[in-house]
């Protein structure tokens, strides 16, 4: 297939799941706005203004609390002031919402030209940010779907596996972290003649960073912190939208589908539009919440969540100004040219 083809195949790929994304957000509307749910509507016009504020300002914790796990993530090796990924991250959430991965286009613009941070680098940034997300959340779901209620066995269970994955990572990242990491990587890349060149690249040693990221106990536990806290915020922030339209939701349930919720956003491929609210009442329907009773719930988060990422990224946009790295970009050939 010819490049011009492939590209016009994947713009058409991004286009029909943006479309798709839109679909399911109609469905979840229909739904909501079914007669079953009518009560459910009357509840939130009777609320006031008391909810929705507790809920815009859970959705700004959360975007903060994303920012800050980015931030202490590449700690170990580059330092960034914190305030500039929170802004970073709240531009890059509001993208997240349309097809193309246009988020993760932007942050990786800012860090690679503002904030002088290698292309490389930037991949195993995102890598380490992941593999500690799975480390978070990963054994909370699992204890979440086996012990629903929110106690003091949910909280030893889930803290034991927390740490136990995390120490996993931590030491396994460790083996591999550093000069003495380096040379056991040369060793086992040297039975390949062609990676036992490639891994003694300046390119291999921006890759490389990333062991120094998912190694550093103090990197690891901090961006843990965040995540957990983003989970109880989500969480609490799903259970008041749930309690606000009159939807019986227990503290486990909401645990689980918020992170069904933030999961679902995070890996779909066409923008998040849609799908998170679509994944979160299949996830209802799954746990026995009731996906029609619940679509007014997703809703009401997915809304509030919209509104706080666009305030979120215009702050962000004024403090970071990133129209200034394009017309940089756009003035270079001419003072070279004056050069």
């Amino acid at each position: 297939m010819k490049p011009a083809t492939r590209r016009i195949v994947r713009t058409g790929v991004q286009l029909l799941g943006f479309l798709l994304g839109l679909a399911l957000l109609g469905w979840c509307a229909q739904l909501a706005l079914s007669p079953d749910n009518r009560e459910q509507l009357d509840r939130l016009a009777d609320a006031g203004a008391g909810p929705v504020l507790a809920l815009v300002g859970l959705s700004a914790a959360s975007l903060v609390l994303n920012g800050l796990s980015f931030w202490v993530a590449v700690r170990p090796v580059h330092r960034l002031r914190a305030l500039d990924v929170v802004a970073v991250n709240a531009m890059a959430s509001f993208l997240a919402f349309l097809p193309f991965k246009i988020g993760l286009l932007l942050r990786v613009l800012i860090h690679r030209k503002r904030d002088g941070v290698p292309l490389l680098t930037i991949g195993a940034w995102f890598a380490a940010v992941a593999l500690v997300l799975l480390v978070s959340l990963a054994p909370l779901v699992a204890v979440s779907l086996w012990r629903p209620s929110v106690d003091a066995v949910w909280f030893i269970a889930g803290g034991a596996g927390v740490t136990a994955c995390a120490a996993a990572l931590i030491l396994a990242s460790r083996v591999f972290a550093g000069d003495r990491g380096l040379v056991r990587i040369h060793a086992i890349a040297d039975r390949l003649p062609i990676a036992g060149r490639l891994t003694r690249t300046v390119a291999f040693g921006h890759v490389h960073h990333g062991f120094a990221m998912t190694g550093d106990a103090r990197a690891v536990a901090g961006g843990i912190g965040f995540r957990v806290a983003d989970a109880l915020v989500q969480s609490a922030r799903l259970w008041i939208a749930a309690e606000v339209l009159g939807v019986e939701l227990t503290i486990g349930s909401a645990v689980v589908l918020a992170l069904g919720y933030f999961m679902v956003g995070m890996l779909s491929p066409f923008g998040m539009l849609g799908t998170r609210e679509a994944g979160a009442a299949g996830i209802a329907v799954a746990l026995g919440v009731g996906g029609e009773a619940f679509a007014p719930t997703a809703l009401l988060v997915g809304a509030v969540d919209a509104v706080t990422a666009l305030i979120g990224a215009a702050i962000g946009g004024v403090w970071l100004r990133p129209d200034r790295l394009l017309r940089v970009r756009s003035e270079a050939p001419v003072d070279q040219a004056r050069g």
